[in-house]
């Protein structure tokens, strides 16, 4: 179904009213927290489901490795990522191609790195060694305005070299996910069915953001500043 943003009230599958913060959505008929799009929702991050439908609407549990994480949860409704003694943690961030207008594409696509600071999770911020903006596109990209977007809000915290150095590991992480996904979407399959592969194939799926229809795949660097697929469990082993 089309999102139809700014409405006065949460319905599955759509936006309901924007916001900034969760008590934003407090007055509106069956919205109960802001999501990470700006827009009030009426997903349980608990359940994966609609806290008005839950009753009658079955649908899979959208967080993934519930034991190991923070029981506090980051903006946005992902869970808090705990890093444990690895300097550098986060999530790589997949669209399914399914979401609303900003977020619909004919094939899947990669968003970004995002490393979880602050109210996301227990990363360190480290500063990369040139934080110039980008200026020629990544391969995995299509937009130097976004990837500028992501360089500023995200890589700049991710321990890199440069945005060249960010982008890079962006596009190179995300190209054997992306190659499982990619299909699916041509097949007409579910981001359920596109989670379910990930995790049938190896990959840590650590969230799956039902309302911009997005996998979160758990990825960790030591101060080196080299990103890694790697399950929360295996942090300090693998970073």
């Amino acid at each position: 179904p089309s999102p139809s943003p700014g409405g006065s009230k949460c319905i599955p599958d759509q936006h309901g009213p924007a916001c900034s913060s969760d008590s934003d959505c407090a007055a509106y008929d069956s919205c109960i927290r802001c999501a990470s799009s700006g827009f009030c929702t009426c997903v349980d991050t608990s359940t994966g489901q609609c806290a008005a439908a839950a009753s009658s609407t079955a649908k899979p549990a959208t967080i993934t490795n519930a034991t190991a994480v923070d029981h506090r949860r980051g903006l946005g409704g992902a869970p808090f990522m705990n890093c444990g003694s690895t300097p550098l943690c986060g999530v790589l961030v997949l669209e399914s191609g399914y979401g609303p207008p900003d977020y619909h594409h004919d094939v899947p696509c990669v968003h970004g790195i995002w490393p979880q600071i602050g109210s996301y999770g227990s990363s360190q911020c480290i500063a990369p060694s040139d934080s110039s903006d980008p200026t020629s596109m990544a391969s995995c990209y299509d937009d130097l305005g976004f990837m500028t977007h992501e360089w500023e809000k995200h890589g700049t915290c991710a321990g890199v070299k440069d945005s060249n150095d960010f982008f890079n590991q962006v596009c190179s992480l995300s190209a054997q996910p992306l190659s499982v996904m990619q299909p699916l979407k041509a097949q007409g399959q579910s981001l359920a069915d596109m989670a379910s592969a990930l995790k049938n194939g190896g990959y840590p799926v650590y969230y799956v953001d039902d309302v911009d229809s997005q996998i979160y795949i758990s990825v960790c660097a030591s101060n080196d500043g080299q990103w890694k697929i790697a399950d929360i469990s295996q942090f300090s082993t693998v970073c």
